[in-house]
């Protein structure tokens, strides 16, 4: 969940190498934000110079003008000789500027890491009884003492570095540099990791975006590869088993520009915005402007896939993770096939004696998350066929799948997911159409019907980007709520003020109240529309920091409506059809004690609730409904926490690939 960026430059003093760094690490920096940091070895003398901070890369920039590192900021350029950059998500040790990465070793050598090393309490023991000694809490200092180890004992840095791997446990993508050297060796297992050339010059990093337009070609790291990169040569990569091995180049377009505000003071409003325009595009192969569903589009191996599965197993994390749970409701309706939404991390340590008939498929916004991956993998094993659904078709998922549907949603920046999300959902019920379809089950009326809703799904979306007005107003009102109000009775012995040593003493911000308050907020939802509970909820707390819970409407009086008082902001999710009058009913218990509704109806909607909040969406037809009432509850999320204060793009303790356990 960290971001690297390492560059070799083609000649002495012909490029700013530590403003490509800096400017790297801030395309990356959704990978982690705890701290950030940069190392560079000088031509002149060939020492390395190291800059980090607790904190976000603007503090680096900060540092490296006032600090007069390199051109950056206008400076004179050092003529340096290769660096590389990092940006933290911190997993052992505090997020302080000594465990901020690049981290040094004696023999001066540095080193950047991403993932976790299991081993790492055996190796440090290890490597102190040989007179090491540590200045971090960080698993990854153990790589950069046993990558030193090796260039004195050996001299040779692929050599040092294979040597050092060998030893570690877990996952890792780690670059290095070393004094006197002009050349940066990289290592990747179960992370990912890539190499790019451009005019020249040779570069590594986590994800190509960071490298903009420099970069013209990359090729992705296989598990278990090392690379060597020295100014003047071609890049050399060694597999596993220690052979120079070939890997696929691609050309690259990608381009700074794609991490554009464009305007907006946020990417996650750009990315909501953008919502139509991701619809459109994840669906352009499949649905033209007539007729039925392009099943062409999905290929003759896949379509095969689809019609012989005896079952559909999809595994995702987060947001993918409701993506699926939907998904599961249109692939058994329209399909008539068993299909199962798992959580990844999960999934992965069960046993899953059905696994070799099905058709698994793997839901991943970037391609690159750890426990799908491991998902997938443990999947294959039993003999399942496999399918990706990512954004990046040259992921590692994709790429371990061997097949894989695009999202063409574009790059997302913003932590939490939005036009990914819906993205997800217009292929997975792509899917969903084709493998009913194949089977046999899909009534020429029912999929004209479903197509002609697609076709109008951009155009729906931008209808309910309209209630953006109207979710800044709830926000306000479910900002200002305090939920779940607890009266602390005077006999009851429990202490209001400070409490001394032996008392049980509440916050200093309820001395002399007679309750304790806590934020929460309730989202329900029936059928396809319970899983977008589950999301609305996940996104409110991601960026507002505000508890809140997705509840199936059904379930509210198996245990949930015991939160339900005065204070509650109740978020009911009202799609039309067969469903409708049951979730009314739910939204009247939830009214009848006392709970503030907020009601998301569908303008076809035909249940009366009675509410004061409501507001309307033409949400096309039951197919396509979850699709279209995303974007609302992500505008209530995104205007709760702006009126919160909160950090919108970055949120606390989250980042957007999570590429560790």
């Amino acid at each position: 969940m960290c971001g690297i960026v390492g560059v070799v430059p083609s000649g002495v003093g012909g490029m700013d190498v530590a403003g490509f760094l800096l400017e790297a690490l801030a395309l990356q920096e959704y990978r982690g934000y705890d701290s950030a940091g940069i190392a560079v070895v000088d031509c002149d003398g060939g020492g390395v110079r190291r800059l980090a901070v607790s904190g976000r890369v603007a503090k680096l920039k900060e540092a490296a003008r006032a600090g007069g590192f390199g051109g950056f900021g206008g400076g004179t350029v050092d003529a340096i000789a290769a660096g590389i950059g990092h940006t933290r998500w911190a997993t052992h040790g505090a997020p302080t500027e000594r465990n901020a990465h690049p981290i040094l070793a004696g023999g001066g050598a540095a080193i950047v890491h991403n993932g976790i090393i299991e081993n790492h309490d055996e190796l440090r023991a290890e490597l102190r009884g040989r007179g090491r000694r540590f200045r971090t809490q960080t698993d990854s200092e153990v790589i950069a003492h046993l990558f030193a180890e090796g260039l004195r004992a050996g001299g040779d840095s692929l050599r040092a570095m294979r040597s050092a791997a060998g030893k570690l446990r877990g996952a890792f993508a780690v670059a290095a540099i070393a004094r006197g050297r002009g050349e940066i060796v990289c290592a990747r297992r179960g992370s990912p990791l890539l190499v790019g050339e451009g005019e020249g010059t040779l570069f590594v990093s986590s994800d190509a975006p960071a490298l903009g337009g420099a970069a013209k070609r990359v090729l992705h790291l296989a598990d278990g590869d090392c690379a060597l990169l020295r100014a003047g040569e071609k890049a050399r990569i060694v597999s596993a088993g220690g052979r120079r091995a070939g890997r696929q180049w691609r050309q690259t377009g990608a381009a700074r520009a794609a991490a554009n505000l464009g305007g907006y003071r946020h990417f996650m409003k750009k990315e909501i915005a953008e919502q139509p325009q991701a619809a459109a595009a994840a669906m352009a192969d499949f649905v033209g402007r007539t007729g039925g569903l392009r099943t062409g589009a999905f290929g003759g191996e896949l379509l095969r896939a689809m019609r012989d599965c005896r079952s559909v197993n999809i595994v995702a994390c987060g947001t993918s993770y409701h993506a699926a749970m939907t998904a599961r409701y249109w692939v058994e309706t329209l399909a008539g096939t068993p299909c199962r939404a798992n959580v990844a991390s999960e999934y992965r340590y069960r046993a899953d004696p059905g696994a070799g008939g099905s058709l698994t498929v793997a839901v991943s916004q970037s391609g690159e998350t750890a426990d799908t991956i491991a998902a997938a993998a443990a999947a294959k094993e039993k003999g399942a066929r496999l399918l990706a659904i990512v954004n990046e078709s040259d992921s590692t998922l994709a790429r371990d799948c061997g097949r894989a549907l695009p999202m063409r949603a574009g790059m997302e920046v913003g932590v939490a997911s939005t036009k990914a999300f819906t993205a997800q959902l217009t292929v997975l019920l792509l899917l969903a159409l084709g493998i009913a379809k194949e089977k046999g089950t899909l009534s020429a009326r029912v999929e004209k019907g479903i197509v002609a809703s697609l076709r109008r799904l951009p155009e729906l979306l931008r209808g309910s980007l309209l209630l953006e007005g109207v979710m800044r107003k709830w926000a306000g009102e479910i900002v200002s709520c305090h939920s779940g109000s607890l009266v602390i009775p005077a006999k009851a012995g429990i202490q209001t003020g400070g409490g001394g040593k032996g008392k049980a003493g509440l916050d200093s911000r309820f001395r002399g109240n007679d309750k304790v308050f806590n934020d929460g907020v309730l989202f329900i939802g029936r059928g396809g529309h319970y899983p977008l509970a589950l999301e609305g909820a996940l996104k409110l707390k991601e960026i507002s920091y505000i508890h809140a819970e997705g509840c199936a409407a059904g379930e509210l009086k198996h245990g949930t409506l015991a939160l339900v008082d005065a204070h509650m902001p109740a978020v009911v999710l009202a799609p039309g059809g067969a469903l409708a009058e049951k979730t009314a009913a739910n939204a009247a218990e939830i009214a009848a004690r006392g709970g503030r509704l907020y009601v998301l109806a569908a303008e076809n909607c035909g249940a009366r609730i009675a509410a004061r909040k409501i507001a309307r969406v033409d949400d096309g037809c039951e197919w396509i409904s979850p699709i279209v009432f995303a974007p609302p509850l992500q505008l209530l999320a995104y205007y709760a926490a702006k009126i919160r204060g909160a950090d919108i793009d970055k949120p606390r303790n989250l980042a957007k690939s999570v590429t560790v356990e």
